[in-house]
């Protein structure tokens, strides 16, 4: 058994060395960046890692209700409901998301809530309640202080 890893295990150290240096470099380097620039990265991260499957799941519905092949189609009921349950699904996601990133996004689903027709009612109820019930980061004495 051990002369057959040796065999097979020689072939692929120069890999394995390879791809363990190369973990190490990107974290020797995220120690010497500073922390705002890891803050931003974090929330580059963050805001894409909820992003990118929303948008491709919804751009994949979209794709299968209005370009796929007429003989597999769906209804615009059945498109409805397919939209229906992305919103389900990734309402509550998106909704966390903004409460994490604060800022920004937090303004723009304020913003977003202005306009009844703008959202569909799984994403405008959160966003409603953003206008007057959004957690606060500081309470009221550090705010004082600052």
């Amino acid at each position: 058994m051990a002369a057959s890893f040796g065999s097979t295990g020689a072939r692929y150290l120069p890999l394995l060395m390879t791809v363990g240096g190369l973990g190490a470099v990107p974290a020797v380097a995220w120690h010497r960046v500073d922390k705002q620039d890891r803050d931003g990265f974090r929330r580059s991260l963050t805001f894409w890692s909820t992003a990118l499957p929303a948008f491709a799941a919804y751009k994949a519905v979209e794709w299968y209700a209005e370009s796929s092949p007429k003989s597999i189609r769906p209804s615009p009921d059945q498109a409805s409901l397919l939209y229906e349950s992305l919103h389900e699904k990734y309402s509550p996601v998106v909704r966390n998301a903004t409460v994490a990133l604060r800022g920004f996004y937090l303004k723009a689903s304020q913003m977003m809530s202005l306009r009844d027709e703008f959202l569909p009612k799984q994403y405008l109820e959160w966003c409603r309640k953003m206008q007057d019930q959004a957690p606060v980061v500081m309470t009221f004495a550090e705010a004082e202080q600052v």
